[in-house]
């Protein structure tokens, strides 16, 4: 084999093997980008799960409170009332007892969350709640 042959192979194993380097460097920055694309895509669904399970547990809370109030706050006014009704100022006072009652228990779960927004949550939750008790003693309205 002449010198000028094995000069040409020797130049022809560089060049492949910076190509082949190249390739390998392509390859990893393609495989990386892969990765963070999928981390994302799991990043983003647990935090969507995390956010669902922080509502969940505000609904289960306000529910639990909601329910307690009703049993024993409630229940107690409509006794001493003659006609067995609360008044608006009554009312107003079990929706914020609670409201109250719910952000503490809330707080010592570590769950921060605004008056305003939890208000409207007692809201709709004393709302169904009034429609199951109306339902369970038959006195559903027909829509």
């Amino acid at each position: 084999m002449s010198e000028t042959t094995a000069t040409i192979i020797v130049a022809v194993i560089t060049a492949l093997g910076s190509v082949i380097t190249a390739l390998f460097g392509w390859l990893a920055r393609k495989g990386m980008n892969y990765l963070d694309e999928k981390t994302k895509v799991l990043d983003e669904a647990g935090e969507l799960q995390r956010k669902e399970a922080i509502k969940s547990k505000i609904v289960d809370t306000v529910t639990l409170v909601a329910r307690a109030t009703m049993q024993t706050y409630v229940d107690n006014v409509k006794s001493r009332n003659a006609d067995g009704k609360l008044t608006k100022e009554e009312a107003a006072e079990a929706f914020q007892r609670t409201v109250d009652q719910a952000l503490e228990l809330l707080k010592h779960e570590g769950i921060e969350v605004g008056k305003d927004v939890l208000g409207l949550t007692v809201e709709a939750v004393v709302g169904k709640l009034k429609v199951e008790k109306n339902v369970s003693r038959g006195e559903a309205k027909a829509a």
